[in-house]
């Protein structure tokens, strides 16, 4: 008699079974193996989905705050990478995307040059490896995720008062240093 370690976490266990009969004679078998691996269908889920598309401010070190990415077994096949890529279900690298990195517990995907107005649309391959699988690694795509830089509102409204102009519409074409409002006369 005797028993796995554990059957959550991947493992090679080989003994031998020795038996005894009445005549004193013993018998010991060939190498026996049991072998716990991480599955290569495990559905890699997101914890919570992301809210899309992000919207940063260009000339800042903000970028896509990632979700977590879990599955039924991560406590004994851990995620081991992650990868960016143009295309859900083909890795296209983006040229314009940095890896992602940690800041505060969370995975960041920033732009490589941040003060440029522009939309990223990326995906992400998540891999589970598949310790000791007959059949490799479990992985799923994810996304498409859309990183906005700069501004995107269709218009900006803003309001002041009865003295002032209250509607004046700014297009994000339209940029500019400086606005200024100036009162109208209500008389």
């Amino acid at each position: 008699m005797f028993d796995l370690t554990s059957t959550s976490v991947p493992e090679i266990t080989r003994f031998k079974i020795k038996s005894h009969f009445t005549n004193s004679m013993t018998l010991l078998s060939p190498t026996i193996t049991f072998t716990v691996y991480c599955s290569w269908d495990y559905p890699i889920t997101e914890v919570v989905a992301p809210f899309d598309p992000q919207i940063v401010v260009d000339g800042t070190s903000s970028g896509y705050v990632l979700p977590e990415y879990t599955h039924p077994q991560i406590a004994g096949c851990p995620i081991t990478n992650l990868e960016l890529s143009l295309e859900g279900g083909n890795i296209v690298t983006p040229s314009d995307l940095e890896y992602p990195v940690e800041e505060n517990g969370k995975l960041i995907v920033k732009p490589v040059v941040s003060n440029t107005l522009a939309i990223y649309v990326f995906y992400v391959k998540i891999t589970a490896e598949g310790v000791y699988s007959p059949n490799g690694d479990s992985f799923s795509y994810f996304g498409p995720y859309q990183l906005n830089v700069g501004c995107f509102s269709s218009q900006v409204i803003y309001g002041h008062g009865d003295n002032y102009v209250d509607n004046i519409p700014l297009f994000a074409s339209n940029r500019t240093a400086t606005c200024e409002i100036v009162p109208t006369s209500t008389a």
